[in-house]
C-alpha cells in the first residue's frame, strides 16, 4: 500500500505536469485533451482525476470562440442584379403537388 507521503509526491509531481501542460496550451486545454498529452508522456492516470485536480488548482480552459464569419451584413449594399433574376419565397407553381419519381 503507498504511503500518504509518496502519494503526496504523486499528486504535487501530477500538478506540476498538468499546470505545465495548461499553460503550454496558453490555458486553452482542458482535462481531455491535457490526460492524453500526459499519456504521451508516460503518466498513467484518468480524465476524472486530471479534473479533480484541475478543479482543486482553479485551471479553467478558456472556451473557444465561434469562428466569425466574413461577411459582415448591413456593411455594405448588395451587388446589382445584372441578370435580372426574380427572387420567388414560395414553391414554384410548376411543382407543386407533384411527387418525385419512385425509384426501381
Amino acid at each position: 500500500m503507498c504511503d500518504s507521503s509518496e502519494v503526496q509526491l504523486w499528486r504535487e509531481d501530477l500538478d506540476a505536469a498538468i499546470t505545465a501542460g495548461f499553460e503550454a496550451s496558453g490555458a486553452t486545454y482542458g482535462s481531455p485533451r491535457i490526460t492524453r498529452d500526459l499519456h504521451e508522456h508516460g503518466w498513467r492516470v484518468s480524465v476524472n482525476t486530471v479534473a479533480a485536480r484541475m478543479a482543486e488548482l482553479g485551471l479553467v480552459a478558456r472556451v473557444r470562440r465561434k469562428p466569425r464569419s466574413l461577411t459582415r451584413s448591413g456593411r455594405r449594399p448588395a451587388a446589382p442584379d445584372l441578370v435580372g433574376r426574380q427572387a420567388v419565397n414560395r414553391i414554384d407553381s410548376e411543382l407543386a403537388g407533384t411527387q418525385p419519381p419512385l425509384m426501381p
